[in-house]
């Protein structure tokens, strides 16, 4: 007899489902096929490994996986992969990019950058944590394709745009941004944050350039330009070595280049201190950075003293 309906039966989490695929065949010989949607994650993040919530190092708490399936986003402990431990429901725009928040040592803020351009950070301890603690409408004209915590002040994020717009923000001060980087002629794909001086800022865009950002630096901003690619800059980073790290970014071909810093790169900028300095000192540099000068200067003042 002539075969109408074939299907395969397929394991998913260890259990039978016959909705993997369905083929149907025609007497024209013509084969129909209907796929299942595919639940692919359009965005990850992963927290540091050997992170301590609070700073005790005797409570080491485990990486958590962040990811943006479908409208869902998804909460993994990488110790505990066989499901998430929470998810919450979000709007059905399409997600590009999420990020851990710094605000919380324990991992409970996360960012998202939609592609109607809406930031939004997000409080798991929330009663609805699906609801957003604060928002940024329209932060870009059109998708927001990557976005960037910054390592000193927990508080500045930026965000990468298709508008070719790079956008700093500060959520204590409300939904609008603190600077506009402007220097990018097509979307900008992926942003990092200097992991030793703080207000310096790596970028790469479809416009086929990779550049690096100092906020102190008017009127663009711009400290360096390097080059015209070949391809699209698909990714970018900074070196670990200090006191200066070294920019590296990535096109689209695979052509890896790093960028060091000249002195005069640096001239314009409050450099931060190097790893091996004291608490003390760090904590009195990270109150003047997060413009906190009362406790800064009279933290230095009591530590000039000593």
């Amino acid at each position: 007899k002539k075969i109408s309906t074939l299907s395969i039966p397929a394991k998913v989490a260890g259990a039978a489902t016959s909705t993997a695929m369905s083929t149907t065949l025609s007497s024209t010989g013509i084969e129909k096929r209907n796929l299942p949607p595919v639940r692919q994650a359009l965005a990850l993040d992963l927290t540091s490994s050997g992170s301590s919530p609070g700073g005790a190092s005797s409570s080491v708490s485990p990486q958590r996986l962040l990811a943006q399936i479908q409208e869902n986003i998804h909460v993994w402990e990488i110790n505990r992969p066989e499901a998430p431990i929470q998810s919450i429901k979000t709007t059905v725009v399409s997600t590009r990019a999420v990020r851990w928040c710094p605000l919380s040592p324990s991992h409970q803020h996360l960012s998202r950058g939609s592609t109607n351009g809406t930031l939004k950070v997000y409080d798991l301890r929330s009663r609805d944590p699906g609801n957003a603690i604060w928002t940024a409408k329209r932060a870009h004209q059109s998708a927001i394709r990557d976005l960037a915590w910054n390592p000193f002040i927990p508080y500045w994020v930026a965000t990468a745009g298709a508008d070719s717009m790079i956008q700093v923000w500060d959520t204590r001060y409300g939904a609008k941004p603190v600077r506009q980087l402007t220097d990018h002629s097509n979307a900008v794909n992926v942003l990092a944050w200097s992991p030793t001086n703080v207000e310096m800022l790596a970028s790469g865009g479809a416009d086929r350039r990779f550049k690096l950002w100092n906020l102190r630096t008017e009127p663009h901003y711009v400290i360096s330009t390097l080059g015209v690619w070949d391809s699209s800059v698909v990714g970018v980073g900074w070196t670990q070595t200090r006191p200066n790290s070294t920019a590296i970014a990535v096109s689209a071909t695979g052509i890896v280049q790093a960028c060091p810093h000249s002195s005069e790169f640096l001239l314009p900028m409050v450099p931060t201190l190097d790893a091996p300095q004291k608490d003390s000192v760090k904590r009195v540099e990270r109150a003047i950075f997060t413009r906190n000068f009362a406790s800064g200067f009279q933290q230095a003042y009591q530590l000039a003293q000593k």
